[in-house]
């Protein structure tokens, strides 16, 4: 949660940013007192931000934007956020996905078990299993054997 709004934060301030360098014009270059020709939107050092274009290009997968109808339309900040936040979401959604199926193929396809907490009851229809390397307390099903799952905490057969 600390880093989705450390990252909203972020966003925002380079968002503003970059309103301001836009509403100043390219005749200076951004943070130095350069003056450019007027003609001249290239980098002030070539090499480094293709260099770190190709970099952001690798790293990131194409992204699509979905709300603006116009290419010339600018989002709002609020239109941004809310972009950012449903892409975060879905790479967080295939990351998960992503883990559960490498946990899947290194327990051969069996369950783990639920997590039981001390103060909690012993809910109706299951068992306590305590795990052999771990000694973590696992819950799975009354009627189930335990060779068909796996400690929640370590990941080794019950």
């Amino acid at each position: 949660m600390g880093n989705l709004i450390f990252a909203i934060i972020i966003a925002v301030i380079i968002i503003n940013s970059a309103k301001r360098a836009k509403g100043k014009g390219s005749e200076t270059s951004e943070g130095s007192g350069r003056r450019r020709p007027a003609g001249d939107t290239g980098p002030l050092f070539k090499g480094t931000w293709q260099a770190a274009e190709t970099v952001r290009k690798k790293k990131t997968a194409p992204r699509r934007q979905t709300v603006s109808t116009e290419p010339d339309e600018e989002l709002s900040t609020t239109e941004y956020l809310r972009q950012k936040a449903l892409e975060d979401a879905r790479e967080h959604a295939e990351e998960k996905q992503e883990e559960n199926l490498r946990l899947y193929h290194e327990t051969g396809g069996k369950m783990p078990g639920q997590r039981h907490l001390e103060w909690e009851d012993i809910p109706k229809g299951m068992r306590l299993v305590r795990c052999n390397y771990c000694g973590a307390q696992n819950l799975i099903p009354e009627r189930s054997s335990s060779k068909n799952y796996t400690c929640y905490f370590c990941r080794e057969d019950l």
